[in-house]
């Protein structure tokens, strides 16, 4: 009799200890504190200090980083806005992954009666991640760039800080963004002069399983040709994640020229119009197109490899949930899933609009607890998820990675200090290309 296995067996699972989320503190910037002693100097003009303060700031841009003297891990960052007017009806918050709305955290204080909005966090050095300002509605300098967000129960414009230094964009406008001196590296994301470049091609890809249309994007190496040895492949959900918030043509070019990977072709699939919800998370329609229509398409006129160990499937939060939803309908198609911050929370029977959802989340779902009742198959997985994504997403892909590893799997896993983004996706999916298929 097969012999099941039990929540008991995936607890005995023996890991390293780790943090729930990452950690964060209320603290005190040494910069604001020279400032509040710069402004209860007699001798200082108030106007002349804030003045020359946000000269300062301009010049630098935000937020402000600091080191804390005798703690090399963690770091000050002071958020900042800039409003000429003495107001309580005006609420200013910092729009951050590590934003708690019951406990007010980063909601900003005037400092005295100046211009000065400020909030301090102490916060891990290896953190790089995003964020917003955002003012209670109708106060936005740019409503038509700016996202609704509820905090208290209070609608708030959250949009992106014009005096960030740095900026990404994703998602329907730029955001803010800041990285501490211990934040990972980068190496793989520049394009390189020097570096042979590969090709794309984009096309407009019609179903007849589905009855829709998506926009689909072929990469292939430098160098490749048609004959010969079949190339390995990624096949990556959410088009756009990786070529409009980050490019994996670049990315593949220099892993390729660096020896990380061998030279192989990305099949980028777009999502159907308004269909993601329904086409990543698992389904029965998603993969027959895969298997019958578009896996087909690519062997017709690309020289790929049919040996599931050179196939990897892989995408970012749904994206992650259907790529090991894909492999586990087609194990003799994919042997290989890369899982960015996978939704392993979801279930096709959950009322997302309940009072205990945020505790529903915390469970296994759907999908892991098929690996708990299936026998093991030949897939190999690299998972990943963010301490700034809340319990909701650390706890599933924990869970899910301990149910892996009880049953025998070979699974990479790690955990980024950062949020549910691309702007931390777009770093880690060289890291899940290089462990699933890279040059030994």
């Amino acid at each position: 009799m097969k012999k099941l296995l039990t929540a008991a067996a995936i607890s005995a699972v023996a890991l390293m200890a780790q943090p729930a989320v990452a950690a964060y503190e209320n603290a005190d910037s040494a910069t604001i504190k020279r400032l509040i002693k710069d402004l209860d100097a007699e001798k200082t003009e108030k106007k002349g200090a804030v003045s020359a303060f946000w000269r300062q700031v301009e010049k630098q841009g935000t937020p402000l980083i600091e080191t804390i003297d005798g703690d090399e891990d963690n770091m000050l960052v002071t958020f900042l806005w800039k409003d000429e007017k003495s107001r309580s009806d005006l609420s200013i918050v910092v729009a951050a992954p590590f934003y708690d709305d019951e406990k007010e955290t980063v909601r900003m204080a005037q400092l005295e009666d100046t211009s000065i909005w400020y909030k301090t966090v102490k916060i891990p050095a290896s953190t790089r991640d995003s964020y917003d300002i955002a003012l209670t509605a109708g106060h936005s300098p740019n409503r038509a760039a700016s996202d609704e967000l509820s905090i208290d129960g209070v609608l708030h414009e959250a949009f992106g800080d014009p005096l960030a230094k740095h900026i990404v964009d994703h998602g329907d406008h730029t955001h803010g963004m800041y990285e501490g001196p211990k934040a990972p590296a980068e190496p793989w994301l520049a394009e390189q002069p020097a570096t042979p470049k590969g090709k794309l091609k984009s096309f407009t890809f019609k179903s007849k399983t589905l009855g829709n249309s998506r926009e689909i994007s072929v990469y292939t190496p430098p160098g490749y040709k048609k004959g010969g040895a079949p190339y390995p492949y990624a096949m990556m959900f959410d088009r756009s994640f990786f070529l409009d918030d980050t490019s994996l043509p670049t990315i593949l070019d220099n892993l390729i020229k660096a020896g990380k990977v061998p030279p192989m072709l990305a099949l980028l699939v777009g999502n159907a119009k308004g269909k993601r919800g329904d086409e990543l998370p698992p389904n029965e329609g998603f993969p027959v197109f895969l298997e019958k229509e578009l896996i087909p398409h690519l062997r017709e006129n690309y020289n790929v490899s049919r040996n599931p160990v050179d196939v990897v499937v892989g995408g970012a939060s749904y994206g992650g949930l259907g790529s090991t939803w894909t492999a586990y309908k087609l194990p003799h198609i994919f042997g290989n899933v890369l899982s960015q911050s996978g939704s392993y929370w979801w279930h096709p029977n959950a009322d997302w609009d309940a009072p205990d959802r945020d505790a529903f989340m915390l469970k296994a779902g759907y999908l892991p607890n098929k690996f708990v009742e299936g026998e093991k198959l030949n897939i190999k997985f690299y998972l990943d998820v963010g301490l700034n994504e809340g319990l909701g997403m650390i706890k599933p892909n924990r869970d899910f990675r301990n149910i892996l590893k009880a049953k025998g799997y070979d699974v990479t896993y790690a955990e980024f200090m950062g949020g549910h983004s691309m702007l931390h996706w777009r770093n880690t999916v060289s890291d899940g290309l290089i462990a699933l298929i890279g040059t030994k």
